[in-house]
């Protein structure tokens, strides 16, 4: 199965070519000039696609931006809505997956992990911040009480001052502080566009979360050596920066089972939510 665009209004009611209401977020991956999707990693290292597999989608991508658009960074939210970063942000059309890993070196799907363990998984796709997925970030009990969002999650615009999701996720957010209980207050995740939940664990909190970092870096060398090149260089530099506490994605489980299947839903009423760039 290859990878389809269909040109498709989006869950938040954008039709294709349109402005985007809520910015630019998702899995970001870019798209050639030659009309080739890749992602990127540390050092520029570059992972192109299947072409048998995608070629029809990227030129489909291509067709909804123009020829006005050079190189161009998509984001692909996990409902599928897939938005283009260029001369604007653009709602591009909804996006169906192949049940096959697209890209050598890498495991992005959720079918390719095993969570019965309980244990946080390493993430195997590239461990550079602005790749994995939409990011959101659960609040501490009392900053989302003092601003009337408890349930809620969301993104930090400045200092506090936050923009916040429409949705509400109690139940998620109870999980996820049991589950994360070791660290502070405040939990950054991203969602990938196949649904995973990912969230950065630092080095402090890997025993007492049950996680034998080179166990799983010997065994994902086994089935994604680019994933596992990707950890080993993010230790390093976090290293060279002389961090001794080193931070690294982790996958948690699947949105239909922690999130029931519900992903956050941006606040298109609030006028930044158009703004936003995870860069």
């Amino acid at each position: 199965m290859t990878w389809r665009l269909n040109k498709v209004r989006s869950a938040c009611g954008e039709e294709p070519g349109s402005p985007s209401k809520i910015g630019f977020r998702g899995t970001r991956f870019s798209l050639s000039k030659a009309n080739r999707l890749y992602l990127t990693d540390y050092q520029k290292n570059f992972t192109f696609a299947r072409d048998d597999m995608v070629s029809q989608f990227s030129k489909d991508v291509r067709a909804v931006l123009s020829s006005s658009w050079t190189n161009a960074r998509i984001r692909i939210r996990a409902n599928g809505d897939l938005y283009a970063s260029g001369i604007s942000y653009t709602y591009v059309g909804n996006v169906e997956f192949s049940e096959n890993e697209m890209f050598p070196g890498y495991l992005n799907l959720n079918s390719s992990y095993d969570f019965r363990s309980g244990v946080p998984q390493i993430y195997a796709g590239p461990q550079t911040n602005g790749h994995p997925g939409e990011k959101w970030t659960i609040p501490s009990n009392s900053f989302a009480k003092s601003n009337g969002r408890l349930g809620n999650v969301g993104i930090k615009y400045e200092r506090g001052n936050w923009i916040w999701s429409k949705s509400s996720h109690k139940d998620f957010i109870n999980h996820m502080k049991r589950r994360l209980n070791l660290g502070g207050d405040y939990i950054r995740f991203y969602i990938t566009c196949d649904g995973l939940v990912v969230t950065p664990i630092g080095q402090n909190h890997w025993k007492g979360y049950g996680i034998d970092l080179e166990q799983q870096i010997i065994n994902l060398n086994k089935v994604a050596p680019k994933a596992a090149h990707s950890v080993r260089k993010r230790v390093d530099l976090s290293k060279s920066r002389e961090n001794e506490n080193v931070h690294l994605l982790f996958a948690m489980g699947h949105i239909d089972d922690l999130m029931g299947g519900n992903i956050p839903e941006p606040d298109d009423s609030d006028p930044r939510t158009r703004g936003v760039d995870e860069k």
